[in-house]
């Protein structure tokens, strides 16, 4: 299985039944096809959806999965679940940069969820245990033209004393990392913030300087500032000073 897949779907079937489930699904849709390759005793395929091709694999609960965080889910244990990991094929890697193709990704590893039934999904970026349903829910209104599912593949972290957070599994989408700078006693409209400008730079693409952008309250603004490796943008409501 390849280690670098970002998504996990998590199944309660072996390699022969998945085998069928594959067989049936593609011969009753008509927007997914398996590659001349087949199904192999290698136990990794590829399927075809919308022109664009998704590796799959087939094995164990990745060992990162043990420590992840549930969303809507029970906390992941050794129950025997198998995983099918799904990948961008060889000449779309990296593709998730472009808005499009990652929600693409999104789309069809949802689809695949529903129509296989899975148990849980595992989103390694952020090392997320997440409710199928719930991903799936939150990914279809995103590909509608809703908000970006944040808490389905972004993790949230918050210091003991709740003055600092930051997130982890966007990078897989922008190649960032968001650090936001709380007042004590602000978490509720620091979290509403931090989702915001996650949808932005999720959808929009990386922050490429320091910029000042509104708040939500009116009157004050944020100051997003960029790390000199690019890597790391930092989130922190204005001073009177930069304002006036």
């Amino acid at each position: 299985m390849q280690s670098q897949s970002p998504l996990y779907l998590m199944l309660d079937r072996n390699w022969a039944e998945l085998v069928d489930d594959i067989a049936s699904l593609t011969n009753a849709r008509d927007d997914i096809f398996l590659t001349s390759d087949g199904l192999q005793n290698r136990r990794d395929f590829v399927l075809l959806w919308q022109g664009l091709g998704f590796r799959l694999d087939f094995g164990a609960m990745p060992g990162a999965a043990k420590n992840a965080q549930p969303i809507f889910a029970a906390p992941p244990a050794d129950n025997g679940l198998s995983a099918l990991a799904i990948s961008f094929t060889d000449h779309l890697e990296g593709g998730q940069r472009v808005a499009e193709l990652a929600g693409a990704y999104l789309e069809f590893s949802a689809l695949l969820a529903k129509l296989l039934l899975a148990k849980a999904i595992y989103w390694a970026p952020g090392n997320l245990w997440v409710d199928s349903a719930y991903f799936t829910t939150t990914v279809e209104e995103y590909c509608g033209g809703g908000a970006f599912p944040v808490l389905s593949t972004v993790r949230i972290f918050w210091n003991d004393s709740d003055t600092e957070v930051a997130t982890q599994g966007l990078h897989w989408f922008s190649g960032q990392e968001l650090h936001c700078t709380a007042a004590p006693g602000d978490c509720q409209n620091w979290t509403r913030r931090l989702v915001r400008i996650v949808h932005d730079i999720a959808v929009n693409g990386p922050v490429g300087e320091s910029q000042m952008i509104s708040d939500l309250i009116p009157g004050q603004s944020i100051m997003l500032e960029v790390s000199e490796d690019g890597g790391t943008v930092w989130a922190r409501i204005c001073s009177e000073t930069e304002l006036s």
